[in-house]
Protein backbone atom coordinates (compact mmCIF):
# COMPACT_ATOMS: atom_id res chain seq x y z
CA UNK A 1 0.00 0.00 0.00
CA UNK A 2 1.45 3.54 -0.85
CA UNK A 3 -0.24 6.24 0.92
CA UNK A 4 -0.39 10.20 0.03
CA UNK A 5 -2.29 12.64 3.24
CA UNK A 6 -5.35 11.39 2.67
CA UNK A 7 -5.42 9.19 -0.21
CA UNK A 8 -4.08 5.55 -1.08
CA UNK A 9 -2.40 5.73 -4.41
CA UNK A 10 -1.39 2.17 -4.60
CA UNK A 11 -3.37 -0.70 -3.15
CA UNK A 12 -1.87 -4.38 -1.62
CA UNK A 13 -3.34 -7.18 -4.31
CA UNK A 14 -6.97 -7.95 -3.74
CA UNK A 15 -7.66 -5.10 -1.45
CA UNK A 16 -9.91 -1.99 -3.70
CA UNK A 17 -11.48 1.31 -2.48
CA UNK A 18 -14.88 1.58 -1.44
CA UNK A 19 -17.06 4.84 -1.12
CA UNK A 20 -19.87 4.95 1.05
CA UNK A 21 -22.88 7.65 0.40
CA UNK A 22 -22.79 10.84 1.35
CA UNK A 23 -25.51 10.34 3.63
CA UNK A 24 -24.11 7.15 5.32
CA UNK A 25 -20.92 8.97 6.31
CA UNK A 26 -19.68 10.48 8.54
CA UNK A 27 -15.44 12.17 8.88
CA UNK A 28 -13.98 12.65 12.10
CA UNK A 29 -11.22 14.58 11.32
CA UNK A 30 -8.83 16.29 14.42
CA UNK A 31 -7.90 19.92 13.18
CA UNK A 32 -5.88 22.40 15.14
CA UNK A 33 -7.15 25.72 13.19
CA UNK A 34 -4.52 27.87 13.75
CA UNK A 35 -1.24 26.04 12.67
CA UNK A 36 -0.06 27.49 9.51
CA UNK A 37 -3.01 29.79 8.80
CA UNK A 38 -4.95 26.56 8.08
CA UNK A 39 -8.28 28.61 8.63
CA UNK A 40 -7.11 31.15 5.57
CA UNK A 41 -5.49 28.62 3.48
CA UNK A 42 -7.95 25.79 3.50
CA UNK A 43 -11.09 26.26 5.19
CA UNK A 44 -13.03 28.08 2.32
CA UNK A 45 -12.60 24.86 0.02
CA UNK A 46 -13.40 22.67 3.52
CA UNK A 47 -16.54 24.41 3.98
CA UNK A 48 -17.87 23.39 0.52
CA UNK A 49 -18.27 19.70 1.81
CA UNK A 50 -20.49 20.66 4.07
CA UNK A 51 -21.82 21.95 7.79
CA UNK A 52 -19.26 21.51 10.80
CA UNK A 53 -20.58 19.69 13.47
CA UNK A 54 -18.61 19.61 17.22
CA UNK A 55 -18.58 16.15 18.48
CA UNK A 56 -16.80 14.25 21.04
CA UNK A 57 -15.66 10.49 21.50
CA UNK A 58 -17.89 8.41 23.32
CA UNK A 59 -16.82 8.51 27.09
CA UNK A 60 -16.91 4.94 27.23
CA UNK A 61 -14.42 4.64 24.68
CA UNK A 62 -11.70 7.39 26.23
CA UNK A 63 -9.73 4.69 28.02
CA UNK A 64 -9.09 2.15 25.53
CA UNK A 65 -8.01 4.84 22.92
CA UNK A 66 -5.65 6.59 25.51
CA UNK A 67 -4.00 3.22 26.13
CA UNK A 68 -3.86 2.33 22.26
CA UNK A 69 -2.54 5.67 21.43
CA UNK A 70 0.36 5.69 24.29
CA UNK A 71 1.15 2.19 23.19
CA UNK A 72 1.15 3.48 19.49
CA UNK A 73 3.62 6.28 20.36
CA UNK A 74 5.71 3.89 22.43
CA UNK A 75 6.27 1.59 19.20
CA UNK A 76 6.99 4.31 16.82
CA UNK A 77 8.82 6.67 19.29
CA UNK A 78 10.75 4.47 21.17
CA UNK A 79 14.32 5.20 22.39
CA UNK A 80 16.69 2.66 20.57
Amino acid sequence: MIMWIHNVLLYFPGYKCVEAPLDKAVIRHYRDTNANNWTRKWLPKVQKFGKFTLTYYPSHFMAKLHKNVKERLSRIYRKI
